[in-house]
């Protein structure tokens, strides 16, 4: 736990030292802080992305059991919280059926429509995963942050280039 704690703790001092509020901020196609709990305003010049397409910006996200966690572990994974199954943040339940696809590390596959999200409570809230394999630990199903989302994550990265390209032609070498 203390090696993702601090991994986090780097991608986010990262951030915010080189993009937040320097001319770099232009060039970010987007962070992807998950599992990582920002605090509402700590970033002064980047803001949540709050469309799949918008550039220049971060998602975060801890997931837990619906209803989430309770006492000290539960402050633990409250912050900005960024739907992974729709890229706002909002407090709109989105379908398992809009989940294209998990990755379960014990089975090695990846299956369809596992869970259902929303941000509640700066933390993302899960239906119950439709496979076995996903258990959570107090409540917290921080290990699968990435798993549970690993399609929708890889298709938001293309249409964020994607988009970025497009507002951002490459310029001809001189």
């Amino acid at each position: 736990m203390r090696d993702i704690v601090r991994e986090g703790l780097q991608s986010y001092r990262l951030i915010k030292e080189f993009f937040d509020t320097t001319a770099l901020k232009e060039k970010l196609v987007a962070a992807y802080l998950v599992g990582y709990h920002v605090f509402k305003d700590s970033l002064k010049g980047l803001k949540p992305c709050d469309s799949a397409t918008q550039t220049g910006c971060y998602v975060s996200w801890n997931t837990v059991k619906w209803g989430g966690m309770s006492g000290t572990m539960g402050a633990f994974f409250k912050g900005v919280c960024v739907n992974p199954l729709s890229w706002k943040e909002d407090t709109d339940y989105v379908d398992a059926a809009y989940n294209m696809g998990s990755i379960n590390y014990k089975f090695k596959g990846i299956t369809k429509h596992e869970v259902g999200a929303a941000c509640r409570n700066g933390a993302l809230w899960i239906s119950s995963p439709a496979s076995y394999g996903y258990s959570s630990l107090f409540g917290s199903y921080h290990i699968y942050d990435y798993g549970l989302f690993y399609m929708n994550i890889r298709a938001n990265v293309d249409q964020r280039v994607k988009t970025y390209l497009a507002n951002h032609p490459v310029q001809p070498a001189h």
